[in-house]
């Protein structure tokens, strides 16, 4: 699909995690639907953790620690 099509579809200020679920959501097979569907990003939960605009916004807690990492190296700073 092509990035006009996501954004006519999705609104452009719509998180691409979102988006992802939205498309992928139809033929995850994950067991609790309530987690977000890893079929296209296997990261997708240490991204989230990386990009979030809080801390108490990350999915996975335990991967704060390695977020924290990678802000650091990615010269994203403190959140």
């Amino acid at each position: 699909m092509k990035l006009a099509g996501l954004i006519e579809r999705f609104g452009p200020d719509r998180d691409l995690f979102v988006v992802r679920e939205k498309l992928t959501e139809p033929g995850c097979k994950r067991e609790n639907k309530k987690e977000p569907c890893q079929s296209i990003l296997p990261d997708a939960r240490l991204v989230q953790a990386i990009v979030a605009k809080t801390e108490d916004d990350v999915l996975v807690k335990e991967l704060l620690p390695e977020a924290r990492e990678w802000r650091e190296k990615l010269g994203m700073g403190e959140r």
